[in-house]
């Protein structure tokens, strides 16, 4: 760290925080983590927290202001980072973890399997593009049978679209159950190119923290470590009723976890 002798100096240092590092500067231990800025871009793609953390400022603050640009830039980027094109943080280096990793898939499966992502994430394209058009049919025939006017003017709903809207709802809601049955049993090994997905070794602390807080009811800390019993007794005990939520918390904040190979968790 620079030597910092002023109050003017310490403005300059901070100002100087903003600058681009040279893409010689960036070193290996340094790349951002395109599974990391996936799982921000899913949940919090909507506050400009994946550009952020890409180090991409100023379209990170429009994001934010634009709540995502009311969820078409939010999907966009989804879908960008799950693509097949590399991507690249704000100085131009490659996110590390390239590859397609079998933890990623099936976090994407649970959470966003509405837009069709993870299918996407495997090369899927076709189908990725079913299950987005299915989502937004719904969508169009939920908002066409709500009830409309007020008052004197009131109309009930059309029967039609209501009994099709029913039938959507239990479509999708098999499909999705379908889709995280084949990921969580480990069923679906490979992308569409038939390379294997890969398991994500090591293991990181941060991210296991990352998991523990944001998916914790869901297992997915266990599931990320390998431990994909206890991810389901997390699931169905929701988080063992707060407990066992919070106790992960702690011991991933301590760096106690270790993965299904009994190693313990990298810093990072």
């Amino acid at each position: 760290m620079a030597h910092v002798d002023s109050y003017s100096s310490e403005w300059k240092w901070l100002f100087s925080s903003f600058k681009k590092p040279s893409i010689e500067a960036v070193d290996e231990a340094n790349q951002r983590s395109l599974n990391v800025v996936i799982v921000l871009s899913l949940f919090l793609g909507w506050t400009g927290l994946d550009r952020f953390y890409l180090g991409k400022l100023g379209t990170g603050i429009l994001k934010l202001m634009t709540l995502g640009g009311l969820g078409i830039w939010w999907l966009i980027d989804l879908y960008l980072l799950t693509g097949p094109r590399a991507q690249t943080d704000v100085c131009g280096v490659a996110l590390k973890e390239s590859e397609r990793y079998w933890f990623t898939y099936l976090f994407l499966t649970v959470f966003g399997a509405w837009v069709g992502v993870h299918y996407h994430y495997l090369g899927f394209r076709r189908l990725a593009l079913t299950r987005l058009g299915a989502g937004i049919l719904y969508l169009i025939l939920l908002v066409a049978s709500l009830p409309t006017g007020r008052g004197y003017s009131y109309q009930s709903p059309n029967e039609a679209l209501v009994f099709l809207t029913g039938v959507m709802v239990l479509f999708l809601a098999a499909w999705t159950i379908l889709d995280i049955y084949l990921a969580v049993t480990g069923k679906i090994t490979a992308d569409a190119e038939g390379n294997p997905l890969a398991s994500g070794e090591p293991k990181y602390q941060s991210v296991c923290l990352l998991f523990a807080i944001i998916g914790g009811f869901y297992g997915f800390d266990r599931f990320y470590l390998g431990h994909r019993v206890l991810g389901l007794l997390k699931i169905f005990t929701f988080g063992g009723l707060f407990v066992w939520y919070g106790l992960d918390i702690i011991l991933a904040i301590l760096n106690a976890h270790k993965d299904s190979s009994g190693r313990p968790l990298a810093q990072g």
